[in-house]
């Protein structure tokens, strides 16, 4: 994307629809708006930014926005379960998992990983391991419908978590930080349930239990 279609994207879309800081809304565009500026500024690819500024030094091994043949070899396959008890296979034969969710999606999701390398981004991020403390302040001043800058927030078992998680095409994630007790737990699942409670946010809520009755108190 270059710079004349990130000014193309602003024409006819009339007025801001609420002042900074009173709503939320959710936008996938801004994402790969921010991400096609990284670009313009680095000159490099945003999979060689990753690699080499949080990839490399988190030990991060999994993790990529590429699906190379080994990477595809590694993938899950995703499935959707509706309500009627069929299951649904997202997985395309002879290709594998739709762009729509892993590569040319771009920085709005296209990043696959594991749930370790996951929690070992969560936990980072916010424990000022990434960006400044300042920087993980701003981001998790939580607002209007539990939201800061790409960050929430929840409470469970008499304790505060700041993360997110998120469910699309036969996948569920849940990546949630206590810092206070330097404690993340990241669950992915390659079975989604379709307009019901995030498989995820079970297995979450079941781990974050079992945590908290052994009084855990690393990642």
């Amino acid at each position: 994307m270059c710079s004349s279609d990130l000014t193309g994207l602003g024409t006819g879309l009339g007025s801001p629809r609420f002042a900074p800081g009173r709503e939320f809304q959710y936008s996938d565009t801004n994402y790969i708006v921010l991400g096609a500026i990284l670009e313009q500024i680095t000159h490099r690819s945003i999979e060689r930014d990753f690699q080499e500024l949080i990839a490399r030094p988190l030990g991060i091994t999994s993790a990529t926005f590429v699906p190379t043949p080994a990477a595809k070899a590694r993938m899950a396959h995703p499935y959707v379960l509706y309500r009627d008890g069929s299951l649904h296979s997202e997985w395309i034969p002879g290709f594998g998992v739709s762009t729509a969710v892993w590569g040319p999606v771009f920085t709005d999701g296209g990043l696959a990983s594991s749930s370790l390398d996951l929690a070992r981004f969560g936990n980072a991020l916010l424990s000022d391991r990434l960006v400044d403390a300042a920087a993980v302040s701003q981001m998790t001043q939580i607002g209007p419908g539990d939201y800061g800058f790409g960050i929430r927030d929840r409470s469970f078992d008499g304790h505060f978590w700041l993360g997110h998680r998120g469910y699309f095409q036969g996948f569920e994630t849940e990546d949630w930080s206590d810092p206070s007790r330097q404690l993340t737990i990241a669950v992915a699942t390659n079975l989604q349930i379709n307009g019901a409670a995030p498989t995820s946010t079970q297995i979450w809520t079941a781990i974050a239990r079992a945590c908290d009755r052994q009084n855990l108190r690393t990642d």
